[in-house]
């Protein structure tokens, strides 16, 4: 499993804490096992941060002065640059394998009433627990 796919299945973690109404145990259980991405989030704001940085005095340098048609077609490119690099730092890491594994969630600790099940939708009027539980289940992380 890539670090894309595993933000992914942390994300799924998160929904089922969130909006099922679990026992306060199991979701301290849930809540460690969606930390286990933190590493790679930090690494990909970590990315983030240095573009910001990078290209914030050059947007201000060229907004902010008068230069001719070389000039800016220089910074330009240097903008360009430095947006490609992070890109492709921010793709390695997202393709990397995932250095850690999930343990499945356990579907008889959550709630199975309608009530819990659909209490948020997603803009397609789907339930975003619902919808996790899929996702989980094809994974091969959810057990009875």
């Amino acid at each position: 499993m890539t670090n894309n796919e595993a933000l992914t299945i942390a994300a799924n973690y998160d929904v089922i804490l969130e909006m099922t109404g679990i026992d306060f145990g199991y979701s301290l259980e849930l809540l460690e096992e969606s930390k286990k991405v933190k590493p790679v989030q930090d690494s990909l704001e970590n990315v983030q941060s240095v573009l910001t940085k990078k290209l914030k005095p050059l947007h201000e340098k060229k907004k902010n002065t008068d230069t001719n048609a070389e000039e800016q077609a220089a910074l330009d490119a240097e903008i360009k640059a430095e947006t490609e690099k992070a890109h492709a730092e921010w793709n390695r890491i997202t393709e990397a394998a995932f250095a850690g594994s999930f343990r499945p969630v356990e579907l008889s600790k959550i709630p199975t009433d309608t009530e819990r099940l659909d209490k948020r939708l997603n803009k397609d009027g789907i339930s975003m627990v619902r919808a996790a539980l899929l996702l989980l289940s094809r994974r091969g992380l959810v057990k009875n």
